[in-house]
Order: C-alpha cells, then sequence, then structure tokens
C-alpha cells in the first residue's frame, strides 16, 4: 500500500496536539532531554500546532519566545516534550551564542515531518 499525503498529515498532526513544551539545549538533548538551559528567565514554551498539516509536516502556528539562561551559553539545539516525556531534539538553523538573561531567542519554525521510511 502506497501511503497517502492525508495520511501523513494525520501522523503530523497527532504529533503536533501531542507536544505540550518546547525546550532550548546547549548540545543534543540525547535520549533524556539533557543539556537543556536553566535560570534566569529561561523556561519551557507551550507551542501552538493548530493549523492543519500539508504534504505530512505540520509547523509552528505563532512564534515561541523564550527568556535567556542565567548564565551565558551557546542554545543549539530545539527539545519537544510531551509532558515530561522527552521526544527528541533538533538542531537550531542558528545557534544563539552567549545567550543569558535579559536576552530572547524566537523561534518561528520548527516542522514535525512525517515521512514514510525508504
Amino acid at each position: 500500500m502506497a501511503v497517502q499525503t492525508a495520511a501523513l498529515n494525520l501522523a503530523a498532526n497527532g504529533i503536533g496536539a501531542g507536544v505540550t513544551h518546547l525546550s532550548l539545549h546547549s548540545s543534543d538533548g540525547s535520549t533524556t532531554g539533557a543539556n537543556e538551559l536553566a535560570g534566569g528567565s529561561y523556561a519551557r514554551e507551550v507551542p501552538d500546532y493548530s493549523d492543519a498539516a500539508a504534504t505530512g509536516e505540520d509547523d509552528l502556528a505563532d512564534p515561541v519566545t523564550f527568556g535567556g539562561p542565567a548564565s551565558p551559553t551557546n542554545a543549539t539545539h530545539l527539545g519537544f516534550w510531551a509532558t515530561s516525556t522527552w521526544l527528541g531534539s533538533v538542531a537550531l538553523a542558528v545557534t544563539k551564542t552567549g545567550f543569558v538573561d535579559p536576552d530572547t531567542l524566537t523561534v518561528t519554525s520548527a516542522p514535525i515531518v512525517a515521512a514514510v521510511p525508504s
């Protein structure tokens, strides 16, 4: 059976609906959500994945803005959470070097892509 785009859209929408928080990390979050930034005005942020997926991809409906951590840190990865369950991370398109409170970092795109394995 060939997987249709409608099925990929359902998958992407389902995952998007399950993502409750985004986080920032100083390197890949590995299998546990390690290396998350802390302190200052930094906190996990709630994303809005309410737009319908198209071509198997769901993305943020609105930008997400993070406050800076207590100490200067390089923010390199974006993490995905379902409440307290770690889902994984992706590299930021651009590393935010020396990121520290009161600075902010705004994420405008964090796509969730459903694809058929090759």
